[in-house]
């Protein structure tokens, strides 16, 4: 799934864990993964509650349930989830970036800048928290701020890792379709970030219609 996009091969094994062992939480969670990038939503979006009730206090199985209904554009289904998350864990770091994604897909910008600002309070300035940030900045018109962000990426590329997958969030925030797309190669040659989701992820639904963008889905094998 994560390496050769082969999805046929994938969900046989995971159909075939399910019926091993019906009650593990960690198969539900990612067959879930799975039928989302597929645009199965209501499947995925069921899986990811059966992982809940599964394991009802497990966080990162709520977490899972946030970022399912985000997908499926099911945003405030995502907040009440989310909440739940911070009733469990009031410091997940996972939570706090998954609802600056959802707040920010409903144009919530100052809030989705406020859950970035408390992912980072926990976990530093990680470039998945940056590049929600970035973006949250740009698309508030908060250009300059979103550049700067760029930049500190730029200066964390000659320590560590920083994924093009980040990177393409806040190109698209800014408006410069040809640097995301060109980003997003870059995560597919790389299997960086969630490269699978590129089919389904609202944020770059600005630039889904872009011929070089449906190739890009066409060799992740989500498209014919």
């Amino acid at each position: 799934m994560f390496y050769d996009f082969d999805w046929v091969t994938a969900e046989r094994e995971y159909r075939r864990a399910n019926e091993l062992n019906a009650n593990y939480e960690i198969s539900l969670e990612l067959y879930s993964y799975l039928l989302l990038a597929l645009n199965r939503l209501d499947e995925g979006v069921k899986l990811a509650q059966r992982g809940v009730e599964v394991a009802p206090l497990s966080v990162p199985l709520s977490d899972d349930l946030v970022l399912a209904y985000y997908i499926a554009r099911r945003n405030d289904d995502a907040i009440r989830q989310g909440q739940k998350s911070l009733e469990m864990d009031p410091i997940d770091y996972s939570i706090f970036i998954n609802l600056a994604r959802v707040y920010e897909a409903k144009g919530m910008h100052e809030e989705a800048i406020q859950q970035c600002q408390k992912a980072m309070s926990l976990a530093g300035r990680t470039s998945q928290a940056l590049s929600l940030l970035g973006h949250a900045y740009a698309t508030s018109g908060r250009q300059v701020e979103a550049l700067k962000i760029l930049d500190e990426l730029s200066g964390m590329s000659k320590r560590e890792y920083v994924s093009p997958y980040d990177l393409s969030i806040i190109y698209v925030g800014l408006g410069d379709k040809n640097r995301a797309i060109d980003q997003l190669n870059k995560a597919y040659d790389d299997r960086a970030g969630w490269i699978i989701y590129l089919n389904v992820e609202p944020v770059f639904d600005p630039i889904s219609s872009d011929p070089r963008f449906v190739e890009l889905v066409r060799r992740l094998k989500l498209s014919s």
